[in-house]
């Protein structure tokens, strides 16, 4: 037999339980030229007492999030991150993401190299868990650009806004920052917002999103500018 997938998915592989047989996740910039890398893959927890590792190449200043995500089974997931000698950089195992799902959110690379994501059932203090099932990992990384720093939904209210960088360029101050916006939990919708200082009369704001061809967030999100309380300023469609 034969397992078909979603060109953009890797799989995980017939055995990928130490570091030395880790399955390369391959990053693909998305859409092209926009300093947002993405590396996907689908694996599975099963036995419970299986752990799989993910390989990917970073460099020096990249900015990187890892989502583990369980939309077709009831698994409890806990992922890692690790340099090439098997040491923890940092985890989550609180389920940052979406319900139990995990996520690392915007972690900064100081050196290039090889890095790798560990995932398994279930959290350190009980000694993993019983559940099995499938996944979806998803590696972020963003070169040259800004990356969103949202683990439980940190940045959906504006005190837990981002703060953005403006690079100036002649009367222009411009950033650029990726991020996701997570499905719903119980009853909050993730709202990813994004500040960057005081603006002035007269002046023009312009906001614009690209997507990857992966996302969901069809035909076009809402991009919304509100002002330090909260209150719409200017809505309209993504372009």
């Amino acid at each position: 037999f034969f397992i078909s997938l979603p060109a953009d998915l890797v799989f995980e592989g017939r055995s990928n339980n130490n570091i030395g047989a880790a399955a390369p996740l391959p990053l693909v910039e998305v859409p092209a030229g926009s300093g947002y890398l993405v590396g996907r893959g689908l694996g599975s927890i099963n036995p419970s007492s299986d752990q799989d590792y993910w390989s990917f190449e970073a460099l020096a200043g990249d900015v990187v999030s890892v989502s583990v995500d369980t939309p077709n089974s009831d698994l409890n997931p806990a992922v890692w991150l690790k340099n090439s000698a098997d040491s923890n950089l940092t985890i989550d195992y609180y389920g940052a993401g979406p319900g139990v799902d995990a996520f690392i959110s915007h972690y900064a690379i100081s050196s290039s190299g090889t890095y790798y994501v560990y995932v398994r059932e279930g959290t350190p203090w009980e000694g993993g868990g019983t559940t099995t099932g499938s996944y979806e990992i998803r590696v972020d990384v963003a070169r040259g650009i800004q990356l969103e720093n949202d683990a439980s939904y940190s940045n959906d209210s504006i005190s837990g806004a981002n703060l953005l960088t403006l690079s100036a360029a002649g009367t222009h101050r411009t950033a650029t920052v990726a991020g996701t916006v997570m499905t719903p939990e119980g009853s909050n919708i993730d709202e990813d917002l994004f500040g960057w200082g005081t603006i002035n009369a007269g002046n023009v704001v312009e906001l614009d999103v690209r997507l990857p061809s992966f996302s969901s967030l069809t035909p076009s999100p809402k991009v919304t500018l509100v002002d330090s309380k909260g209150g719409e300023v200017l809505s309209a469609p993504a372009t």
